[in-house]
Parts: C-alpha cells; sequence; structure tokens
C-alpha cells in the first residue's frame, strides 16, 4: 500500500474510510483499548458520506485543567484541526458550525465530524 493510500486509510490509529470507502472498527478499537480510551464519549455515529463523534469528557482538558495550565489542552484542539485535515484529501476533518466546539473552548463536548470528499 503507498503512503498516500495508507494516509487515507489510518490517520494518528483513528480509520474511517479505508481506501476502497469500507468503513472499519479501528477508531472504536483505539477508544476501547488506546491513548484516547480514557475520554468519555457518546459513541461512533456514521451515516453515508459522514463519521461524527462527542467526546464528553475530556481527559486531557481535566489533567491540563488540574496542573492550572488548562490552556495547553487548546493546542490538541488546534492540532486535530490541523493534523487530521492533512492525512488524506478522501476526507475533510471539521467541527461544525458551533464557534466554541470544544471543551477546552468552554462547550460542553468536543465535537469531530469526518466527512468523504470526492477525489
Amino acid at each position: 500500500m503507498s503512503k498516500d493510500m495508507a494516509k487515507g486509510r489510518y490517520f494518528f490509529g483513528i480509520s474511517v474510510w479505508c481506501v476502497h470507502g469500507e468503513a472499519t472498527d479501528a477508531h472504536e478499537t483505539q477508544m476501547r483499548e488506546g491513548f484516547i480510551s480514557t475520554n468519555e464519549n457518546d459513541g461512533i455515529h456514521r451515516s453515508g458520506e459522514r463519521v461524527t463523534l462527542d467526546i464528553v469528557r475530556c481527559r486531557f482538558h481535566e489533567c491540563f485543567r488540574d496542573m492550572g495550565s488548562p490552556a495547553i489542552t487548546l493546542a490538541f484542539c488546534r492540532s486535530d484541526e490541523t493534523v487530521f485535515n492533512e492525512y488524506s484529501p478522501m476526507m475533510r476533518f471539521h467541527r461544525g458550525p458551533a464557534p466554541v466546539n470544544t471543551i477546552a473552548r468552554g462547550a460542553a463536548r468536543c465535537t469531530f465530524i469526518y466527512e468523504r470528499q470526492s477525489p
């Protein structure tokens, strides 16, 4: 598999669509067993060209807040928004239309939306 195809398939341990457009369960595995397993979420929702999930309890934010540096979490949020969009032209990551869309920014949840893009 080429590097570009691998990027289309996996990004940051999360698999949304493989290069053939099939949804996979690697994200569920990461949420169950990986480093993000300590966050609480409302489940992964798949529909046609979209995969969404909301983190309802962010342990990163709690940790940095408890250490007296909650603003560090914003760097994680910004890196998600930048890095996830660099992995594949087949996918667009965004957090929806709300201006406050992460726990670190004051929202009740962190929104993750992955949309398939036309080649």
